[in-house]
């Protein structure tokens, strides 16, 4: 068996130059500079210089003087073509510049007010109402009222506006103040902004054949009359107190960044003072110079290392003729995993998207991934160029997946050619530099729309009443209504199986070309989930933990592959790419970010036949439209629990793949109920569920439950998780339900006395989950209230108390303690979740949100 992973990944070794980081104070020069931190070990020697500490002159305001950041906008009204019999149209230019945002809704935090009160957002206009078509902002009124008086409010303008204006904090940290990120046209870059006239150095020697690179722009405001009439950026040498100019230009402001690039080869070897200047042209104000990922690099020292991890949306395993598929759907894929070591026992920890990638991009587990590190800040920091090219609408930069690359080119229209395309040409700018290189491909996804010519291939007997759109709504409601024919559903798996195999030829596209690349190259291909297509009842994804969709592919191929398949048994998951990437880079496991996968190194390299690993837990969890449930596969078996119910399935996935047959009820599950608790990082174990309807009863008076031992944990078990479609919380919706309406539980000092505090809501519904240690029967439970004994029936091992208005059960069952949830985490991290604004109409169509 050929070596699958080349001796030159395994021999380099990382690492920077020592440095002691400087900063000059604003405005004052300062002479004397400590070495910034060079990157010299890898295929280039590599200043990233937006990541260095320098000096700089900044100025103090870049405003019009007397101008007073607001966020306020009265508007002029005028009447528009368009009014109904019951509202007038009314329209005004809009104050913010929409040209920025996404034509499907309102921006985040944009609100219109008339006579005050708020004015809701319907693109369509429907009753009273707003929207913004083609910069201007149009009102729906009824025909019965006067001409309102409205007003914009949009708090980031003002913020923005602050945020660029270096003296409005005179504490400010210039090094902290210049970098920053900003979006064109989809596209997010990692920089620094100089507001001019504004001054950046770093003192650096030149490498031999050494280069400069930037992308310019200028960084946009939202405000439609507040831009910059346009600006200089300057680059210049300054050696033995000696200034010349390299390279001067002009930026536009509107324009999409622009790549700069300058000679610096004939300073190879020289010590000298790099100045990167922004120069104002016309007036200065509003001139927010942004340079992207400035960077010096110089000629190869060792060859040029390419890391490349390709995540495939909604992508089904068994849906490849590599596994065993019937069909043509992947033929170039199937000689790309003939010749990779393919984990061919995998899972995604989450059947949806946002989980997954968070697990694959960092390492962690989907929860411990919120915030966390990921793998292009590592690679950054190597010297690494990055780029991310992604399509869905849950990887787009107001979550974070953005974080240490270079580039992040967010298109959720972008199919694979389009993708593709921009991947290749990534990988052909940068022939001399270590790259990492993050590619998205969305297409296996509804909507099924590839090519008609693909459609044609797998849609044999089409439904002709099949509408040309869909999503999970309309199948299930067909499935309800009895409306889905075998036909029907051939012809919907026919539509994906065309998107794989549109997939399928551009992906070879892009794996011929990195075939051509050269040693080392590293590519990493997985999915982040698959698709149901009614084997368990249903369609799509993201409502059950099935390995319909929750089975992964994860491939690993250095260069151009190898001669014969290597298929690894080992049981792996996506948070094992993170660890494995750190380990192939050389890196010290001591300077790797904190990781929860495991180091796969040792699986991929001889002996072809590896000593088998120690049994670990896989969770898999994360549902968006199901009820709430946390599963584990572990030692060939899946078990699934369901929180809201306590329900529990156990599947053998060697003599039931399809996990059609639960053994739950056949076998003690004890030590799966161990598994889920560590793979989860939760408390899950037999205990009490207890179930509370106070109805009418104003009495709200704490309960105390005297507990026969001590508990390990109790709490109110959150009302979104009995609800099939709970709130989309992440993106602003508003819970039907909380804790809070629930009430509030204390365990004593001891463990042993349980107090339960309703809300004050007129009428109190949840349940509360108290886990112990081993089991015990809820006869043994004593309820008290106000000191006094309350009395306690038992009917079929349930303890119940009863009044006419109110009751409370006490039942065993098993039940779960879990971690902090996305939400919270986000919550702790950022503030409030963002609200869906543009993105509601996509979200909608996609089947994110009903």
């Amino acid at each position: 068996m050929p070596i699958v992973l080349t001796s030159l990944w395994l021999g380099v070794q990382l690492g920077c130059s020592p440095s002691t980081p400087f900063e000059g104070p604003a405005g004052k020069p300062t002479e004397t500079f400590t070495d910034p931190g060079l990157r010299t070990t890898g295929a280039s020697p590599t200043f990233q210089l937006w990541t260095i500490r320098g000096r700089y002159e900044l100025p103090k305001t870049t405003l019009p003087e007397g101008y007073s950041p607001v966020s306020t906008f009265p508007l002029e009204l005028s009447e528009a073509r368009g009014s109904t019999g019951t509202h007038r149209h009314w329209q005004a230019p809009s104050p913010i510049d929409v040209k920025r945002f996404s034509p499907l809704g309102a921006p985040r935090g944009f609100e219109v007010f008339a006579n005050d009160k708020p004015v809701r957002y319907a693109p369509n206009l429907a009753g009273q109402s707003y929207a913004v078509r083609k910069g201007r902002l149009l009102l729906s009124w009824p025909q019965d009222q006067p001409k309102p008086k409205v007003t914009v409010s949009y708090e980031s303008v003002r913020e923005r506006l602050l945020a660029r204006d270096f003296g409005s904090d005179p504490g400010q940290d210039p090094f902290a103040f210049v970098r920053t990120d900003v979006t064109l046209f989809r596209q997010t870059r990692q920089g620094l902004v100089l507001p001019a006239p504004g001054i950046a150095e770093w003192d650096i020697v030149v490498p031999a054949g050494g280069r400069f690179e930037g992308w310019t722009a200028i960084a946009p405001l939202e405000l439609a009359n507040l831009r910059s009439d346009g600006a200089y950026v300057a680059l210049s040498v300054i050696e033995n107190g000696s200034s010349k100019p390299l390279d001067r230009r002009f930026v536009t402001p509107g324009a999409p960044f622009e790549r700069w690039q300058v000679d610096l080869s004939t300073y190879a070897g020289r010590k000298v003072r790099l100045r990167l200047e922004s120069e104002g042209y016309g007036t200065r104000d509003f001139d927010h110079v942004f340079v992207g990922s400035p960077t010096v690099w110089g000629d190869n020292v060792a060859p040029v290392r390419r890391v490349i991890l390709i995540g495939l949306d909604t992508t089904r395993p068994d849906h490849f003729g590599f596994y065993g598929y019937d069909k043509p759907t992947t033929p170039k894929l199937d000689k790309v995993l003939a010749g990779s070591s393919v984990f061919v026992n995998a899972w995604t920890p989450a059947p949806r998207t946002r989980p997954s990638f968070r697990s694959s991009t960092t390492g962690r587990d989907p929860l411990n991934a919120v915030g966390a590190t990921n793998i292009a800040e590592v690679f950054s920091a190597q010297g690494f160029a990055t780029a991310g090219i992604v399509a869905n609408i849950h990887l787009q930069p107001r979550f974070g997946f953005h974080k240490g690359f270079d580039e992040w080119q967010f298109d959720p229209e972008a199919q694979v050619d389009v993708q593709v395309d921009r991947a290749l040409e990534f990988l052909a700018r940068y022939p001399d530099r270590d790259l990492f290189l993050f590619l998205h491909i969305m297409d296996p996804h509804l909507m099924y729309r590839a090519p008609s010519r693909y459609e044609r291939q797998f849609v044999t007997d089409p439904d002709p009443t099949l509408p040309n759109s869909f999503n999970r709504w309309t199948v299930n409601q067909w499935l309800k209504r009895g409306d889905l024919s075998e036909q029907r559903k051939a012809h919907i798996i026919g539509l994906y199986d065309a998107e794989m195999r549109f997939t399928d030829d551009h992906l070879g596209r892009l794996f011929d070309q990195i075939d051509r690349l050269g040693e080392p190259t590293l590519t990493v291909m997985h999915n982040d989930h698959g698709e149901e297509f009614f084997e368990h009842g249903g369609f799509e994804h993201n409502h059950t933990l099935y390995d319909d969709v929750t089975r992964g592919l994860l491939m690993f191929r250095s260069n151009a592959g190898q001669a014969n398949t290597m298929r690894i048994e080992t049981p792996a998951t996506l948070m094992d790419i993170g660890p494995t990437l750190y380990a192939f880079l050389g890196l010290e496991e001591a300077k790797w970010p904190a990781v929860d996968g495991r180091n796969l190194k040792s699986l991929l390299l001889p002996p072809a036949e590896p000593k088998p690993w120690p049994e670990r837990p896989i969770g898999i969890a994360h549902l968006r439209y199901g009820l709430e449930q946390w599963g584990v596969v572990h030692k060939g078996h899946k078990y699934i629990f369901e929180t809201a119910s306590g329900r529990e399935e156990l599947y053998d996935l060697a003599t039931d793949p399809g996990e059609q047959v639960d053994l739950a009820r056949k076998t003690g599950l004890e030590p799966w109920r161990k598994a889920a608790s560590e793979a989860h990082n939760a408390k899950l174990a037999r205990g009490w569920r207890i179930n509370v309807a106070l109805t009418a009863s104003k009495d709200r008076s704490p309960f105390v439950l005297k507990l026969p031992k001590p508990a390990l944990a109790a709490l109110i078990v959150n009302p979104e998780a009995e609800i099939r479609n709970p709130a989309n919380q992440v993106w602003g919706q508003s819970p039907r339900r909380t804790k809070a309406d629930v009430g509030t539980v204390a365990l004593s000092d001891d463990k042993k006395t349980l107090t339960f505090t309703p809300s004050s809501k007129a009428i109190v519904r949840g349940q509360i989950a108290v886990v112990f240690d081993l089991e015990i029967r809820p006869s043994e439970v004593i309820l008290e209230r106000e000191g006094q004994p309350l009395t306690v029936i038992m009917s079929r091992d349930r303890a119940i108390w009863r009044t006419k208005q109110d009751s409370m059960v006490v039942e065993a069952s098993t039940v779960i303690a879990p971690p902090p949830s996305e939400i919270d985490r986000i919550r702790a991290l950022e503030g409030e979740a963002q609200e869906m604004g543009e993105n509601r109409e996509m979200l909608k169509e996609l089947g994110y949100v009903e």
